[in-house]
């Protein structure tokens, strides 16, 4: 079963990799920009954060 410490790091990672992706998308003016960039904000806000925040106050 993963632990919070696993799961918040590959949220992290595929959150913030998706973010950096839709920035490279809308500098280019490339479709598909909005999409990703919504849906990473969304991701890193309601997934990610929240299981920092619980590994982080669950630590000794």
């Amino acid at each position: 079963m993963p632990t919070i410490k696993k799961l918040s790091i590959v949220s992290g990672a595929l959150f913030t990799s998706l973010l950096l992706i839709a920035v490279a998308l809308k500098i280019n003016h490339l479709p598909g920009a909005k999409a990703a960039l919504n849906t990473a904000l969304v991701g890193l806000a309601l997934v990610f954060i929240p299981l920092l925040a619980a590994w982080k106050l669950k630590k000794p």
